[in-house]
């Protein structure tokens, strides 16, 4: 017999019903980064109450959505946080698409495209005809942008 919560309109119930979803229906479009790498939902979670408790205690709030601190690993509570949407963009990995490496460098018609993005707002700072002019152009844009200079760690853009 199901359990009934009266929660199944709730956005966490659907945070919840898409984290699954992600990892295990490999019918789902996102089914290849997610489940398909790897990416698991732990046991425990696998009932949503159990989940809830978790979320509330941790400080979920209708502005927020679930965070993997670590990409590769699953959804279990020592890997999971409620994070702004700044924060999700910000320790995205590359898009599948992405040829270069690096993110908002990307090519088109046989040039490589610079763009950056910051708080949801794309900024196209133009074309080049070599990646290492493309890159340097966003690294003089996001200078002019912010004021300090930004190198990339382990997929991270850190200040100096």
């Amino acid at each position: 017999m199901r359990r009934r919560h009266g929660q199944s309109k709730t956005r966490l119930y659907r945070i919840w019903q898409g984290m699954k979803t992600r990892c295990l229906n490999a019918n789902c479009p996102n089914f290849e980064r997610y489940g398909g790498r790897g990416v698991t939902v732990c046991p425990e979670w696998m009932d949503f109450l159990t989940f809830q408790q978790w979320a509330v205690k941790h400080g979920y709030s209708d502005s927020l959505s679930i965070h993997r601190l670590d990409n590769a690993g699953g959804y279990e509570p020592g890997n999971c946080m409620f994070a702004t949407r700044e924060i999700q963009n910000r320790t995205r990995g590359l898009d599948r698409r992405n040829q270069s490496g690096v993110p908002g460098i990307g090519q088109l018609r046989g040039k490589w495209r610079a763009r950056l993005t910051v708080h949801g707002h794309r900024y196209y700072i133009g074309v080049y005809s070599t990646i290492g002019q493309a890159i340097q152009a966003q690294g003089r844009a996001r200078l002019a942008l912010f004021g300090k200079k930004f190198i990339k760690r382990g997929g991270r853009w850190l200040a100096l």
